[in-house]
C-alpha cells in the first residue's frame, strides 16, 4: 500500500489495514473466480450477455456487498456509483474505460481531511457490454473492475494491482 507508515498524519485504523492482508483476499479471489469461469468453460455455459443496466446494477452491489466486513469497515467517504459511459474528461482517448477512481486515496488521507466531498468509484456500464462477454464471464468483469477501484481507494497503484491479478 502506497504511503509511509511513520507519517504521523495518517489515520491510525489505517495503520492497522495490512496491505498483504488486502493482497492475500484479493489472491485468493482471484483463484476462486479463475476457477469458476473454467467450469463455466467446460459446461458451455458461456453466451454474449444482454444484460439490462439494473441487473448491472445490482451486480456492482453484490461485488460491494461480499467484501469482507474489514474492508468495507475501512472505507471512508466514498460512494460507488454506475454510469453509462465516461466523460470526456474521465477518459481523454475514448478507450472504452470500465471503471475509475476519483478522490485521495486513504494513505494519502491526513488528519486535517474534512469537509470534503466523497470519493467515487465509478463503474462504466456500456463499455463492459461492449466486451461481448457471455453473463459467467460479465459478473467477473465487473468484480474484477470494481476490486480494482476499490484498491485504487486503499492506495493501490495500477501496476500493482496488475501484479496481484486485478489489472
Amino acid at each position: 500500500m502506497g504511503g509511509d507508515h511513520g507519517n504521523s498524519n495518517l489515520r491510525p485504523s489505517l495503520l492497522l489495514l495490512s496491505p498483504t492482508a488486502w493482497e492475500r483476499w484479493l489472491s485468493a479471489a482471484k483463484a476462486e473466480r479463475t476457477e469458476r469461469s473454467k467450469r463455466e468453460r467446460a459446461a458451455g455455459t458461456s453466451t454474449v450477455s444482454s444484460m439490462d443496466v439494473t441487473t448491472f446494477e445490482q451486480e456492482v452491489k453484490s461485488v460491494v456487498d461480499d467484501l469482507p466486513e474489514w474492508v468495507t469497515l475501512e472505507m471512508e467517504n466514498v460512494v460507488i456509483v454506475v454510469e453509462r459511459n465516461a466523460s470526456r474528461d474521465q477518459d481523454p482517448s475514448r478507450d472504452g474505460l470500465l471503471g475509475i477512481y476519483e478522490g485521495i486515496p486513504l494513505p494519502e488521507r491526513g488528519f486535517d481531511y474534512f469537509g470534503v466531498a466523497p470519493d467515487r468509484i465509478v463503474i462504466f456500464y456500456e463499455p463492459h457490454l461492449k466486451l461481448g462477454l457471455g453473463n459467467d464471464d460479465l459478473r467477473s468483469e465487473i468484480r474484477t473492475t470494481v476490486l480494482h477501484e476499490v484498491g485504487h481507494h486503499f492506495g493501490f497503484t495500477d501496476e500493482r494491482l496488475h501484479e496481484l491479478g486485478w489489472g
